[in-house]
């Protein structure tokens, strides 16, 4: 068979080839889900939300209850809920498979994102493999990004990015009605990033209607069928209103945030964020340099462009300004988590920027230059993202992230490569993508399979903590309480127990601010003696390290004073010889039963 006949049957079957091979990689990266589930199920669509609306009569004086209503309004957890209910199916088999369909959701959007540009399958999925190989996710300035290839946790943020892409494509389409039911269907999935996306739609709708890209009729059409939408957000606002007293002062909210270092809201004061920046605006510097000589950049996208750039500019020059003056009137804006809205910006260009750098290769003439940006393109995928191999991980001998090894499984790729070219006469065409496509593909499985090592045969801690959650679903009463430090303990998808953490209300901070939870914080600090701080916040590293360090010093008397007001049974420390009775114990933990 003469290479042209194979690539137009690879053209034909290779996105199923491209979804069965990215189905294998997700297997690998989730690796042990007993691990994801004890250290990150901390968002609202695990099994630890189902947990809560399906076992109320455990967590019904437990802090963490208040998460329940947000759990309500997940489609993923509610589905959890009702097979349990229904088929008596357990929601960790439901939560696996929801991790890896939220994956496939989001290949599937991306992919169709790229072929607007690339108008064929082959090139569509290698870009879609370029793309997961450097983690286009981490290329946006809010720290936002799985830091994998794929999610390993569950979460929903695949699904809404998923939705994201084929809700773009649709724009660029000028399929606006079918848009419209995309935002309604992100609304459910995901209310921050529907609430930032809205404006771009309508920006977007009435930029076409300017430039006489639609009709007035049309524009009118998707108007009103739009409104669908603008219902569906009050309604969950009332319904917010209804089961929850949200009536908490912006002074709260806007104390705690200000003193949480890091994350999404402070993304400037997270340590690698020189490296988050220059990985997003590298993706902009070369796209901006090279835009002109890419022919499918037409008007459509130019006006869905305009329309995301500008609103993420909006939203990220008001996040700034409400933090830098501290304007506590629109403190709540914050908490959409506006930064995060950059990522629409690579979503958008990154397809283009390496379609036009794939085309540029394949017609390169130039040997030396080729062989250059082949090179560059292997130091990109080995090391994952634009910015982290030139500045901040020159160390790139470290075997743990296997980057040493991608290096050389793409160097005896292109020796492969290199002979098959030499015989093959008609290979040139076909060359450059086909080569791509096997060092990514390779790139991509090392990676998986670094993290299936990683979660199954090291992190030692984590399987210890592993072990005592499943110790207190299987071998404790389902009424016990626990008392813990550790933020682990209070949120996981095993242990389904309830626990009194003497910590102030942080884990679902951007979601759940109650007067309860306000109430709790300030009990927690007057308990460890520590006082709200003006200046920066009430909660810092400061207060985090003081209250860790305390709980490990934590006496009798005041052991049995948190275990009384609590109603709880037993004490769960990293500190040997406490004077109480030690039921379970490993390396890191030890359970004591409080009399």
């Amino acid at each position: 068979m003469k290479i042209k006949d194979f690539h137009s049957v690879l053209e034909k079957y290779c996105f199923p080839i491209f979804l069965t091979f990215s189905l294998i990689c997700i297997v690998l990266s989730i690796g042990n889900f007993d691990r994801a589930l004890a250290i990150q199920d901390k968002s609202t669509s695990g099994i630890f939300s189902t947990n809560l609306i399906l076992y109320p009569e455990i967590y019904k004086n437990d802090i963490i209850s208040f998460v329940t209503n947000i759990g309500y309004l997940n489609p993923l957890v509610l589905a959890q809920v009702l097979f349990k209910q229904t088929l008596n199916i357990d929601p960790y088999y439901l939560s696996y498979l929801f991790l890896v369909i939220g994956n496939l959701l989001f290949i599937f959007g991306f992919f169709k994102l790229t072929k607007y540009f690339t108008k064929e399958n082959f090139l569509s999925c290698l870009i879609t493999l370029i793309s997961l190989g450097v983690v286009i996710l981490d290329n946006n300035i809010a720290n936002f990004g799985p830091g994998t290839s794929f999610q390993t946790f569950p979460d929903i943020n695949f699904y809404a990015l998923g939705i994201i892409c084929y809700l773009f494509f649709n724009l660029l389409k000028r399929n606006f009605i079918q848009a419209v039911f995309l935002v309604e269907l992100l609304i459910f999935f995901h209310l921050g990033h529907a609430l930032l996306i809205l404006p771009i739609f309508y920006l977007t709708l009435i930029s076409n209607l300017i430039f006489n890209c639609i009709s007035l009729e049309y524009f009118l059409k998707t108007l009103s069928v739009s409104l669908i939408c603008i219902l569906t957000i009050f309604l969950i606002y009332f319904f917010n209103v209804s089961v929850s007293d949200i009536a908490v002062s912006n002074n709260h909210i806007f104390s705690f945030i200000s003193g949480t270092v890091g994350g999404h809201i402070y993304p400037w004061e997270y340590e690698k964020y020189p490296n988050i920046l220059i990985n997003f605006f590298a993706v902009l510097l070369v796209f901006t340099f090279f835009y002109k000589k890419i022919k499918n950049l037409n008007s459509e996208f130019w006006i869905l462009f305009f329309s995301i750039s500008s609103l993420v500019c909006f939203y990220a020059i008001s996040h700034f300004l409400i933090l830098f003056f501290e304007i506590e009137e629109y403190i709540r804006f914050v908490q959409i988590l506006p930064m995060r809205s950059s990522v629409y910006i690579q979503l958008l260009i990154f397809p283009v920027l390496i379609f036009y750098i794939l085309n540029f290769l394949v017609t390169s003439k130039n040997k030396w230059q080729l062989s250059c940006l082949i090179i560059f393109f292997i130091l990109i995928g080995s090391h994952k993202s634009f910015a982290s191999w030139i500045i901040f991980d020159l160390n790139f001998l470290k075997l743990s992230n296997f980057v040493l090894i991608k290096i050389i499984s793409a160097i005896l790729i292109s020796i492969f490569f290199y002979f098959l070219y030499k015989k093959i006469s008609d290979a040139n065409k076909y060359f450059l993508p086909y080569f791509l496509t096997v060092v990514f593909s390779c790139f991509i499985f090392l990676e998986s399979f670094n993290l299936f090592y990683g979660s199954n045969f090291s992190n030692k801690k984590d399987h210890q903590l592993v072990q005592l959650l499943k110790w207190m679903d299987k071998k404790t009463p389902s009424d016990s309480r626990f008392i813990t430090i550790e933020y682990e303990i209070q949120m996981n998808g095993l242990s389904n127990r309830s626990t009194f953490r003497p910590f102030p209300f942080i884990p679902e901070v951007y979601r759940v601010q109650d007067r309860e939870t306000e109430k709790f914080s300030d009990f927690v600090l007057d308990f460890w003696k520590l006082e709200k701080v003006s200046e920066r916040g009430w909660f810092d590293n400061f207060a985090k390290k003081e209250i860790y360090k305390k709980f490990s010093q934590i006496n009798k008397n005041d052991v049995n004073y948190l275990a009384e007001i609590s109603d709880s049974n037993f004490l769960i420390s990293k500190a040997k010889g406490l004077d109480f009775e030690v039921v379970f114990f490993n390396e890191t933990y030890f359970v004591y039963l409080i009399n």
